[in-house]
């Protein structure tokens, strides 16, 4: 079974100014790579395979599944790196709100 790239579905890739990336490109590696690729789907059930790289739509957005963390590198429609990120499924710490004691006594 393999998980979405939340955040590239969704929100899809942007730059530097908050602007989609239209018709870029994404790339899929090992973490702490950008030459040893993964193998991304098309399908939570890992059946189809995508081709790399992954074309985003005019909003910054792809449908990709990875069965592990990957590093992902984010050009432009030009060839320009405008990122790279993880799609990990862990949370930065600012966004962990954790409560103290226990509420119901």
């Amino acid at each position: 079974m393999a998980s979405l790239i939340e955040w590239l579905y969704l929100s899809g890739a942007r730059d530097e100014a908050g602007l989609p990336i239209a018709t870029g490109t994404a790339y899929f590696y090992v973490p702490g790579s950008t030459s040893e690729a993964i193998t991304v789907y098309a399908d939570a059930a890992a059946t189809t395979p995508l081709s790399q790289p992954v074309t985003l739509d005019a909003a910054g957005r792809a449908t990709v599944y990875a069965k592990v963390q990957c590093e992902i590198l984010i050009k432009d429609s030009l060839g320009s790196t405008k990122r790279t990120a993880t799609n990990a499924k862990s949370l930065e710490a600012a966004q962990v709100n954790v409560p103290w004691g226990d509420s119901t006594g």
